[in-house]
Order: C-alpha cells, then structure tokens, then sequence
C-alpha cells in the first residue's frame, strides 16, 4: 500500500508538472485606406498586445491584382506599435467600393513564422450599398473541416457573386475563392475546405469572406468576418488530465487512510494470555 501510495503522488506530481507557462505573440492589425488620386493609401497600425517580441514583421497590402510591402521591422517589443504607410495603384474599371487585403507575417524569438490579417475598404468615383451578405461563422477545426457561408440576396435582382477567402498563412483553403448565382430575393450556400497547416492548438484565426459583384455598371462589396478555432488533438491522458489528476489524489488519499487504519488496529491488540 506504501508504493500504492508513493505511486499514486508521482502520478499527480507528473500530470501537475505537465502545465508549462509559455509567452505569446498577439499583434493587432488595425488599416484604414484613403482613395487618392494617383491610387489608394493605405495607413497599417500593427501593436504587439502579447508578453512576447516579436521578430522580422513584414506588412503586405493588395488591391485587386496589384500588392505592395513595406520596409521589414527587425523587432516589435511587448506594448509596441509599429505604423506603416504602402501606396497602391489598382487598376479600377467601374465606380463602388472596394476591398483592401493586409497581411502582416512575423517570427516569434524561437523564429518561427506566424502571420495576422486585416482589411479596409475604399469608395471609388461614387459610393454605393451591397445587398449580398453572407453571416459570420465560428468553424472548429480539427485538422480538416468545412466552412459553411449562407449568402442572402435581399435586392430584387439576381447577382452572379464572386467570394473569396483571407485567411493566415497557419490555415489554408482548397479553393479559396468561388462564384456563386444568386436570385432575386434569394438565398445561397458556398463551401470551403480548410485544413490546419500550420495552427497551434487552441489558436484563434480571424477568416475574412470578401463578396463581389457587378450591377448596373458599379462595383458592390461586403465583407464577412468569421473565427476559425482550431481545437486540440489530444491522446486520453492529455484529454482527460483533470480527472485522471483527481482520481489519482483520490485513490493515494484512500490508500493512506487505509493504512492509517490498520497500523492503528495492530498497535493496540491484545495478546491473550497462555493456557
């Protein structure tokens, strides 16, 4: 009962010991774009809200076919900013409004590649009012899954959509950009398979959906935000540590007791006397 006993602490200390405190990057990306004349402007803020530096940042606009980088910062501390400014000169054929796609790619100090994602929006020539939305989804990713987009077309004209996927280098999508035929007053589904490439377990991933489309000679834009989580996979001890922590305090506290007990029963036994 004594090795039950030491046993059954080892196995408590050993599944305690498996909880490590580790630091974390988390960059905020905000961007805002102002249409000029010569092209559009892009304004990125990036700040590190995390308790860890974060290394070689390169941020990266696109408009339409057409990207540009801006210089890499060696080195962004915990509760620092860092501002950058990228001009770009899409080629725009009709008036609307139009996405503006950031991608910020980053090492953490052990130089492994991570990356975050934003966008804005500009208006060109004349402003206009999507009438095709998409709701936001929350997928869990367990290695593979599908991500599920219920478009709705509330005008009273059909619209051909084209949707395309912005998602972090750590996801990828099988196709990440798809059309969709929407009626009048209709309603619409597009899928996407999305594999965790490079995700860390329980991460949380911004996706952005942009849908695009032409009516009436302007361009229409709207834009879904959604989350991918990508859930642990774990072996059994893994997955059931807390109650394999309880049941093992449990069972040494049952084993000591009942060896309290006995030593107790065998100290104050009385011999009986010789015949």
């Amino acid at each position: 009962m004594r090795g039950f006993f030491l046993c059954g602490l080892i196995f408590v200390s050993a599944l305690l010991a498996s909880h490590a405190w580790a630091g974390f990057i988390s960059l905020q990306v905000s961007t805002t774009c102002t249409k000029m004349e010569t092209g559009v402007r892009v304004d990125v803020t990036v700040l590190n809200a995390g308790d860890e530096a974060a290394t070689n940042i390169k941020v990266t606009a696109r408009c339409r076919e057409v990207s540009g980088s801006a210089p890499i910062k060696a080195f962004l501390a915990p509760g620092q900013s860092h501002e950058v400014r990228i001009g770009l000169r899409p080629q725009l054929d009709l008036p609307g409004a139009y996405p503006v796609e950031v991608r910020v790619d980053f090492h953490d100090l052990n130089h492994r590649p991570f990356s975050a994602v934003s966008f804005s929006s500009f208006i060109h020539q004349e402003g206009v009012n999507a009438q095709v939305f998409a709701e936001p989804v929350v997928v869990e990713l367990k290695g593979r899954s599908r991500m599920d987009l219920q478009v709705l077309n509330t005008d009273q004209a059909p619209h051909q959509v084209r949707i395309r996927l912005i998602a972090p280098n750590e996801l990828s999508a099988e196709t990440p950009e798809r059309g969709l035929m929407l009626p009048a007053r209709g309603k619409g589904k597009v899928t996407f398979d999305l594999e965790n490439f490079s995700g860390r377990d329980g991460a949380v991933y911004p996706v952005l959906a942009f849908l695009e489309y032409e009516h009436g000679g302007r361009h229409f834009l709207s834009i879904s935000e959604n989350t991918v989580r990508v859930v642990r996979i774990e072996n059994f001890f893994k997955r059931n540590r807390t109650a394999l922590v309880v049941a093992a305090a449990v069972l040494a506290l049952a084993a000591l007791m009942i060896q309290l007990r006995r030593g107790g029963r065998g100290g104050g036994r009385r011999k009986d006397p010789e015949a």
